[in-house]
């Protein structure tokens, strides 16, 4: 997939994004998130920003919880990432869920991290444009389609070594350049006062106060490339880190 094929496929999610949003004010939110005793799990390739965009941005997550009475998977600053790929996404039962990450995946990943510092190409991002769907809500850069961040996902996924352990079918590489900051949990009717809040919050871009918001201007370099594991329940993102490779 060319950078050209990369972009041009986020805008087109983008809009069917945005175009769900546009539905929650008849159609109220409605999670996404496998029923209660379930989860989504996997394995994942993600970037970490410094500790001041993340606050900022977990504090958003934390508000819009707040304004959902806690219908509303919060990501906090433990657990804010910006998904690179992942690796055997599955639905699961939480009991006895056992997640095992290959060899070959953190071997790649370092590969990747390695020839990003080589040729000072290591992602930077102007973020500030919060938009949501009915179950979700994202930042994305201001100016999507960074050629470090796609270079970044494509080294991965050629670096990937095909084994008994690792197959390579199993790997999905990100559709865009967003960072999740909230999913929904629980179905919300569009009548509900909250509703209203929530989108008029996000709208008029209230969740921030003006004096910390993020300036938009401002490049924001990735501190590290890492593998970790992560489950998705109806009460918490849940992220462990295996490995870290700092840029």
């Amino acid at each position: 997939m060319s950078l050209e094929d990369f972009a041009a496929k986020q805008k087109q999610i983008l809009a069917g994004i945005e175009q769900k949003g546009a539905a929650v004010r008849e159609k109220g939110l409605v999670s996404s998130i496998p029923e209660r005793g379930k989860c989504q799990a996997a394995s994942l390739v993600y970037l970490r920003y410094p500790a001041g965009a993340i606050e900022q941005i977990a504090d958003v997550s934390r508000a819009v919880s707040r304004t959902l009475h806690g219908r509303a998977v919060v990501y906090d600053e433990e657990n804010m990432h910006q998904s690179i790929a992942d690796y055997g996404l599955r639905t699961a039962d939480l009991n006895g869920l056992i997640l095992e990450t290959p060899k070959g995946l953190i071997e790649a990943t370092q590969k990747a991290c390695d020839e990003l510092k080589s040729g000072n190409s290591v992602p930077r991002n102007c973020f500030g444009r919060y938009i949501f769907s009915q179950d979700s809500v994202l930042l994305m850069p201001v100016n999507p389609g960074n050629p470090a961040t796609y270079s970044l996902i494509e080294a991965v996924a050629s670096s990937l070594v095909p084994s008994d352990k690792c197959d390579p079918a199993k790997f999905r590489k990100a559709w865009g350049e967003h960072i999740t900051v909230a999913r929904i949990s629980e179905n919300v009717s569009p009548e509900q006062p909250e509703v209203k809040e929530f989108l008029e919050r996000l709208m008029g871009n209230q969740y921030i106060p003006h004096a910390s918001r993020m300036d938009e201007t401002e490049l924001i370099k990735a501190e590290s490339l890492n593998v970790g594991q992560f489950v998705l329940d109806r009460n918490a993102f849940h992220l462990m880190p295996l490995e870290t490779f700092t840029f």
